[in-house]
């Protein structure tokens, strides 16, 4: 039974500048029932959690496209859950998925967990119950382009030391997943590791809320690839007042090619080995862009799904 009002939707997805590891972002909806999500899978890191080659299936994404099909599934079947409930239902589901893996053996067995981070909506007549795990992020645009909510980010997730980052980042990354996330809190809790891999603890670092929407609003769920694009007012107003699914695309297409083709432009003929560690392509990026390196992000893979009310 149709529970959402009439939609208007787009999933649009582009790939990295960086080519060479596979797509890890995952995205699926029931737009007759109002239901829409976008993961991104959680890179495993050289040495640590992956040896060799980096692999071409991804478990990680292959975690996220379990728990993106069972959130659509569990709440197009059960429209009167509340959006934890298909959250919990998505993340069971990816237990399946690290079933002969534990964040305990990535020294041993170099076999730490696949893991996703998610946003996710659920619209019922004109009410929107969202929903976000980490840094994937959700956006609400009036017609005007104006931001009416903005949800994104998982720096909150931890309590971090402050001078961990003085180390770099391969020893931030490695005190992140090997000693942070497997952790114990002060009463004796576990803490989870703070993005999907199936443990319940998960439930814990899930953000959620409520509100009413009104005609013309445009709802956008994304992996953190889109993030710097809402800082554009050009690319929030083509969202506000897109009529077609067509030309919203192509104007899409327009801006990220418009933000990356001097980054396409400076990386064409430098060779960057993506089986590399974090730090080795961090640092040769920084070599060849300069004072543009933070400009990267725009080049990163992305997904987004949007919907106007």
């Amino acid at each position: 039974m149709k529970t959402a009002p009439e939609l208007k939707v787009l999933a649009f997805q582009e790939d990295a500048l960086l080519a060479g590891r596979p797509m890890e972002d995952i995205f699926a909806y029931d737009s007759d029932n109002g239901v829409f999500v976008v993961a991104d899978g959680v890179s495993l890191w050289e040495d640590i959690e992956y040896v060799g080659r980096y692999p071409k299936r991804s478990g990680s994404a292959r975690l996220s496209r379990v728990f993106c099909k069972e959130f659509v599934d569990y709440l197009s079947h059960h429209p009167q859950a509340d959006i934890k409930k298909g959250f919990i239902a998505g993340n069971t589901a990816a237990a399946e998925v690290n079933k002969d893996r534990s964040k305990y053996d990535v020294f041993s067995k170099h076999r730490g967990l696949y893991a996703a981070t998610a946003a996710m909506v659920h619209i019922r007549e004109k009410t929107l119950e969202w929903a976000h795990i980490c840094d994937a992020g959700i956006v609400v645009i009036g017609k005007n382009g104006d931001i009416k909510l903005r949800r994104e980010g998982c720096s909150h997730s931890f309590q971090w030391p402050h001078d961990t980052r003085n180390y770099g980042v391969n020893t931030w990354t490695f005190f992140a997943r090997t000693i942070v996330r497997n952790a114990m809190g002060h009463e004796g809790q576990r803490l989870g590791y703070g993005v999907i891999t199936g443990e319940p603890e998960a439930v814990h670092y899930l953000e959620t809320g409520k509100r009413k929407l009104v005609s013309g609003d445009v709802v956008v769920i994304y992996s953190d690839g889109f993030a710097p694009y809402f800082s554009l007012a050009q690319f929030r107003k083509i969202l506000a007042t897109w009529e077609s699914s067509q030309e919203l695309e192509r104007k899409i297409m327009q801006i990220i090619e418009k933000k990356t083709a001097w980054l396409s432009k400076e990386l064409h003929g430098n060779r960057i080995d993506l089986r590399a560690s974090h730090e080795v392509i961090t640092n040769k990026l920084k070599k060849i862009l300069g004072k543009r390196f933070k400009e990267v992000e725009w080049g990163k893979e992305k997904t987004l799904i949007a919907i106007k009310i």
